[in-house]
């Protein structure tokens, strides 16, 4: 998530900012409602697109609370061979 919000930042810091509260609001929704993202094809991996902006949220819930597996921009086309696009396993537990 970092990288995406550096890259836009470059171009837009207030645009970067807002990118970042949207996608941390998705993140504390899931929080709550674990279960709201598609389930994918991938074990117990699910996703979320952070809607208005074209970035999908991947991510998986365990005792603790969600796990965040990546994100990444909705244009990124996943291949089958290659797998998902660097998952960075950042653990969000929101109280």
């Amino acid at each position: 998530m970092a990288e995406i919000l550096d890259y836009i930042e470059t171009r837009s810091p207030q645009g970067a900012e807002t990118v970042k509260r949207r996608l941390q609001a998705v993140i504390g929704l899931l929080a709550d409602h674990p279960d709201a993202g598609r389930v994918t094809n991938r074990g117990n991996l699910r996703r979320v697109v952070a809607s208005s902006y074209p970035y999908v949220i991947f991510y998986r819930s365990d005792a603790t609370g969600i796990v965040i597996c990546g994100v990444r921009h909705a244009a990124v086309v996943l291949s089958k061979s290659l797998g998902p696009v660097r998952f960075v396993d950042t653990r969000y537990v929101i109280i």
